[in-house]
């Protein structure tokens, strides 16, 4: 009479970054890379169905972000855009197809805009805040947190918390890198 089902993912990612400030405008790019796998098992035991699959994907993306270069009240706009190449390039499954879940082998591209505002509290503690919309999940809210705390003149290590929303989609983050400037 129940429907039992389980879902797993685990994430690496690595992203590199360049920030410019220029009079008008402050231009951020970036570039990345996420690998995923995802495990997925549903079962209905008084039916006796059951089936288990698992799927690795690699994404690849950049981004560039235009901030204005003035703040209002301390909050500074922001819109932008990230291109995405997703590529699901294993799947495994077992069981009954009627339950299944696992994706399709293969890849898609998306451009998905934003607009959303920045606010730095101070030199080393900063929020931003942005709204998208995805083929997958819709409208997705990403929230971030992040502080920094200078090791010499010019490089900092940076640790950053983050939380997005969209439909049928949560997700959290955290992240650790190291910032140089030239």
């Amino acid at each position: 009479n129940y429907v039992n089902a389980k879902s797993d993912q685990t994430a690496y990612a690595g992203t590199a970054y360049m920030l410019t400030r220029q009079e008008h405008v402050w231009v951020k790019t970036s570039i990345g890379w996420i690998g995923s796998n995802y495990s997925s098992t549903t079962s209905i035991p008084s039916f006796n169905l059951s089936n288990s699959n698992s799927a690795k994907q690699n994404n690849v993306y950049g981004d560039v972000t235009i901030y204005s270069a003035k703040d209002f009240k301390g909050f500074r706009p922001l819109f932008g855009v990230t291109v995405q190449n997703a590529n699901i390039s294993s799947v495994k499954e077992s069981g009954s197809p009627l339950l299944s879940t696992a994706p399709e082998k293969g890849a898609t591209n998306e451009a998905r805009p934003y607009a959303g505002v920045r606010y730095d509290f101070n030199d080393w503690l900063g929020a931003e805040t942005r709204v998208t919309h995805s083929q997958d999940f819709k409208t997705v809210s990403q929230n971030k947190l992040s502080v920094k705390k200078a090791i010499t003149n010019n490089a900092y290590i940076e640790l950053g918390t983050g939380f997005d929303r969209g439909s049928n989609y949560t997700a959290g983050t955290v992240s650790a890198g190291l910032k140089v400037s030239f």
